[in-house]
């Protein structure tokens, strides 16, 4: 990223924090191919028939966004942000699906390579998550922002502001521990 872009977006960002929504609808238009390309990213390992798509996820995502008052200053803010909201958009979707009788099941790909080659199913990821954020809170911010915003662990690390071999190490052990959570719902 160039300096220029960075400071446009932390600049709309503050100003949308202020109340400006005009500059929460610049700040969309500069970052709506980027989050998209981040929504898509987690439909590729989705089923085919999956009844969201990504376009539909970052409308929700707008939507959502609209009502909220937040002062962010930075990029990573904004993204941290959405990813909390991407996941609460697809645990919603999932909740609504289970209720007419269905298990919303989703595949986790290599980003989240806990139970290969099974499907999970996303409330029972979703419980676990809270569940692991009582044990670990960096260790479920850094699976939410890994799995559902699609930081990579250089930007975690800068994020986070801890070493990129942490990141790695604690990343290993989130994983670990949602492994034995969502083993526990299986039996």
């Amino acid at each position: 990223m160039n300096k220029k872009y960075e400071e446009d977006v932390s600049l709309l960002l503050i100003e949308w924090g202020n109340g400006n929504k005009l500059a929460f609808d610049k700040l969309i238009s500069i970052l709506y191919e980027e989050i998209k390309d981040i929504a898509s990213r987690y439909f590729q390992s989705e089923r085919i028939n999956h009844t969201l798509q990504a376009t539909a996820v970052v409308n929700e995502l707008y939507l959502r966004l609209v009502k909220t008052q937040v002062s962010l200053h930075h990029r990573q803010e904004f993204y941290a942000l959405s990813s909390t909201i991407i996941r609460n958009i697809l645990v919603d979707h999932a909740r609504k699906f289970s209720r007419v009788g269905g298990k919303y099941k989703i595949s986790l790909n290599e980003q989240l390579s806990i139970a290969k080659d099974k499907d999970v199913d996303l409330v029972a990821l979703d419980d676990a998550l809270n569940g692991l954020e009582q044990v670990d809170p960096l260790q479920k911010q850094l699976v939410e922002l890994k799995y559902f915003g699609g930081f990579s662990v250089e930007e975690l690390a800068e994020y986070l502001k801890i070493s990129p071999r942490r990141v790695k190490s604690e990343w290993q052990l989130a994983k670990a521990w949602l492994y034995r959570e969502l083993s526990k719902n299986e039996q």
